[in-house]
């Protein structure tokens, strides 16, 4: 049997957590991939209901693409939990340069289909003929690099189509993967469509403002006249975005739903080189071995019970390292600040790592809005969404006529860059399946 999908996908590339929202549906997982050297330990049942209803827990793809080194790759949640070799994105390497983003995404987007046909369908089919649209993002200070955005898109556009093989305990779904259109924006844009919008596009008004409005909504009432304050109360708005991530901060100033070029800058400063000098005193006192940055920060932010135990030993040891990591992330700002002339309205600070930064970063942002020559407004993004804000921001993007008229302006010029697939299946004496794409 042969399936065809198609999938509007939204991608949050994090050094830590790689943050998609497929069809409306989020798929959030450790950012990591290994070397699959080892027989699927999924083997041990043969029942398909149970083996699909935990596929995306246990990503296991043999990649073939120009793309991606070929190989049979475990890709996310699987690693961390089984006995692989992880490898993620080394902190402050650039996104556009490597291969790990085609990897995960493309094997995380081929067990997807095969989940989604099974539900449909009921049984695995052979083949998947699965096509997507894409919106996904690189750090501002990339993005203003000469080409990054297009060397990223490329990858993953032009250099098709992507042939994977979705292991599903002893057995094995083709998928043909051909991205129909993948557009890179810059980070610094997408947390701002996420905090004036909500998912239906309109005014954002909820729960993400209400410790700004607490803080706030006396002054501005009085000062402003304003009483409502809402997603809308920020655009006009000239705005200082601290985007705290695994391995880089970005600090770049926007207003309404654009980035201003000559403010676009980061530092080498992320809770990831906190979390990696606490290592090794973690695995001395627990007598855990080879633990990564995702292991310490799921002990830090999952409710499951199996790693709270660890919890509060992984959010002492973390904290300790993150004094240096605060300083330069404050210095940044002040510089930012400074060379704005102190024309900043608000300091808006999100991503995965303020979770952890908030106790040391907080008070000392506070303390820099309330300076005499500043006198700027501190929006923290709570941790419900600090992580999230540029996959949101990226899911309301991809929906967006805006996303639409860019697709069709690329259609329109490049209709010879990627040709339909089509193929036929057939299987060989010993039962091995092939593929043959035309």
């Amino acid at each position: 049997m042969e399936y065809s999908l198609h999938l509007n996908v939204s991608n949050d590339i994090g050094n830590n957590e790689q943050g998609m929202i497929i069809n409306g549906e989020r798929v959030f997982q450790p950012h990591v991939f290994a070397h699959d050297t080892n027989s699927n330990k999924f083997n041990s049942t043969n029942n398909v209901v149970a083996l699909v209803d935990k596929l995306m827990e246990n990503i296991s793809v043999t990649i073939s693409s120009q793309s991606v080194h070929p190989g049979k790759y475990a890709i996310g949640r699987y690693v961390i939990d089984g006995d692989f070799t992880p490898f993620s994105m080394d902190v402050g390497m650039h996104k556009s340069e490597s291969e790990i983003p085609i990897l995960t995404t493309t094997g995380t987007l081929a067990a997807y289909a095969v989940k989604k046909a099974f539900e449909d369908k009921g049984v695995l089919p052979e083949l998947i003929n699965l096509t997507v649209d894409m919106a996904t993002a690189i750090p501002a200070s990339e993005y203003v690099l000469k080409e990054t955005a297009q060397t990223l898109e490329a990858k993953f556009m032009t250099k098709m189509p992507h042939y994977i093989r979705v292991h599903v305990g002893d057995q094995e779904v083709s998928v043909n993967v051909k991205y129909t259109f993948v557009k890179v924006a810059a980070e610094g844009v997408l947390p701002m469509l996420a905090l004036m919008e909500d998912s239906e596009g309109n005014v954002r008004d909820d729960d993400i403002f209400d410790e700004f409005r607490n803080e706030y909504g006396e002054k501005i009432a009085k000062e402003e006249e304003i009483t409502d304050i809402d997603g809308e109360y920020f655009d006009p708005l000239r705005i200082l975005q601290v985007d705290v991530g695994e391995g880089t901060t970005e600090v770049i100033v926007s207003q309404s739903y654009s980035i201003e070029s000559d403010f676009v800058t980061g530092v080498n400063a992320g809770v990831g080189h906190a979390i990696e000098k606490a290592i090794p005193t973690i695995e001395h006192m627990t007598g855990l071995n080879n633990l990564t940055r995702q292991n310490i920060s799921d002990y830090i932010k999952s409710s499951l019970p199996k790693y709270r135990k660890y919890k509060n030993l992984a959010l002492l040891e973390t904290k300790k390292h993150v004094k240096s990591t605060v300083d330069k992330i404050v210095t940044k700002v002040k510089q930012q600040i400074r060379k704005a002339n102190n024309d900043i309205d608000v300091i808006m600070v999100y991503g995965g790592g303020s979770i952890i930064l908030r106790d040391e970063l907080y008070p000392a942002l506070k303390a820099i809005c309330e300076e005499e020559f500043i006198d700027a407004k501190l929006l923290w993004i709570p941790a419900k969404y600090a992580a999230s804000m540029n996959a949101d921001g990226l899911n309301l993007f991809v929906h967006s006529d805006e996303f639409k008229g860019l697709k069709d302006e690329f259609l329109s010029v490049n209709k010879k860059v990627a040709p339909a697939l089509v193929a036929s299946v057939s299987k060989d004496d010993d039962g091995t399946t092939r593929v043959v794409v035309k």
